[in-house]
């Protein structure tokens, strides 16, 4: 009888164990890092790992502990192929929400349409209000070593 009651304890303390993970777990998943409405663009940039995305979103706020999002990662393979780009975030988003931007890599994507015939000034104002220039990099246009650098025969 002292062994079944020995055991009988030991199941009841695995399962309240295993109950108390389980809130941590959603606690953590669910309770964003602020209240607030904190919109910021955060690059992931190109050949990023998930847990390098991950440090960046922790450096900047959007995320306290990145444990719960390793394991979710891990566990929907999203830790092998974290889409590269700017990122609109929250820090009122839960970190579900967040880890569910990363996994759809619904990165900000911009429509730009260059009619032809159009020059330098018509691209340029194409690109204007867009933020994907600042007129320093666009010295660069007219940077005749830098263009023949990349193969652009003009």
């Amino acid at each position: 009888m002292m062994k079944r009651s020995f055991r009988s304890e030991i199941v009841f303390v695995l399962i309240n164990l295993a109950i108390l993970a389980a809130v941590i777990a959603y606690v953590n998943i669910s309770t964003p890092v602020s209240s607030y409405d904190n919109w910021k663009q955060i690059e992931i940039p190109e050949g990023s790992s998930y847990i390098q995305g991950l440090n960046i979103l922790q450096k900047e706020g959007f995320i306290k502990n990145k444990g719960i999002l390793l394991f979710l990662g891990r566990l929907t393979s999203i830790d092998r192929r974290l889409r590269a780009g700017y990122y609109n975030f929250n820090t009122s988003m839960s970190p579900l929400d967040i880890f569910k931007k990363l996994r759809e890599g619904e990165i900000i994507e911009h429509t730009i349409t260059i009619p032809e015939g159009s020059d330098l000034n018509d691209i340029k104002g194409a690109f204007a209000g867009t933020g994907l220039f600042k007129d320093e990099s666009w010295k660069l246009v007219y940077d005749r070593e830098f263009v023949n650098s990349i193969g652009i025969k003009a």
